[in-house]
Parts: structure tokens; sequence; C-alpha cells
């Protein structure tokens, strides 16, 4: 919660041409923790279905 509280300042983020709203930074940093804890997992599992066939 404090972490959320002293991170309330808003940044605009620009990534592969891509213009992000203007959002508290905060939210970015939650909402890229959240992407790469569903993001990774797929990966492992897409890399073991690999070795495991060949």
């Amino acid at each position: 919660m404090g972490f959320i509280l002293e991170n309330q300042q808003r940044v605009s983020v620009q990534f592969l041409g891509w213009s992000m709203p203007e959002l508290p930074i905060s939210l970015y940093i939650l909402l890229s923790l959240l992407i790469g804890l569903a993001v990774g997992p797929l990966f492992g599992w897409y890399s073991s279905l690999r070795s495991s066939r060949g």
C-alpha cells in the first residue's frame, strides 16, 4: 500500500511507437509485474513442450 501511495506521479509511456495514456507510475509498474507473471510461465511451458518433442 505504501508503494502505491508514494508513486502517484503521472507519466506517459511510449513503447515501440505506441503511446499509452498518462497514468500513475505505480499502475504501470504493477501492470508490467502482472504481465510478466502471466507471460513467464507460458514461455517456460512452451520451451518444455518443444524440448520434449524432439
